[in-house]
């Protein structure tokens, strides 16, 4: 859908909210863990993205991608900082997240990949079973004949280094 008009009515909202919604919030709960609030965040993405609509000087070409970069900034908006760097491995370097990932330039995409081949061969490990595999930390443990929290703990200064290696390189601030 090309939206033509700039100041939209009460009628072509309510025809660009019943045209993308299905996409947004499925888009929404392919990038949220489950319980997580999805219908509030689509109403944010919507509320946005009219508001968008009547204060912009020119319509975006692809409603949806630009939808979906919407949903993307309200998601981080509503993560802390540590869930934020957690969502950009995944997105970034994992390419999870489809066409997320796609969206972030090419130099930020780099510097992960760097900054994760720096790491040693188990925090990389340990790094794939969380992000890759989904496994949750007690499921890691039992694979790796350690502890819930020492699992816990090891990512967390995993992605300690990331951050500092990210920050380094004006990525990640």
């Amino acid at each position: 859908m090309v939206v033509d008009c700039l100041r939209m009515n009460a009628s072509e909202a309510e025809t660009l909210v019943q045209e993308q919604y299905r996409m947004v919030y499925r888009y929404m709960r392919s990038i949220l863990r489950p319980g997580a609030p999805v219908e509030d965040l689509v109403q944010q993405v919507f509320l946005i993205a009219l508001r968008k609509l009547q204060t912009d000087d020119e319509a975006p070409r692809r409603v949806g991608a630009w939808l979906r970069g919407i949903a993307r900034n309200v998601v981080l908006k509503s993560l802390g900082p540590a869930a934020r760097l957690r969502e950009a491995v995944r997105e970034r370097i994992l390419g999870l997240g489809g066409e997320v990932a796609s969206d972030y330039d090419a130099h930020d995409r780099q510097a992960l990949r760097d900054c994760i081949a720096r790491l040693d061969g188990n925090e990389r490990e340990l790094l794939h079973m969380r992000y890759v595999a989904d496994l949750r930390s007690g499921e890691i443990a039992g694979r790796t004949e350690g502890t819930r929290d020492g699992v816990r703990a090891r990512l967390h200064r995993i992605r300690l280094k990331l951050r500092r290696c990210l920050k380094r390189k004006g990525v990640f601030g």
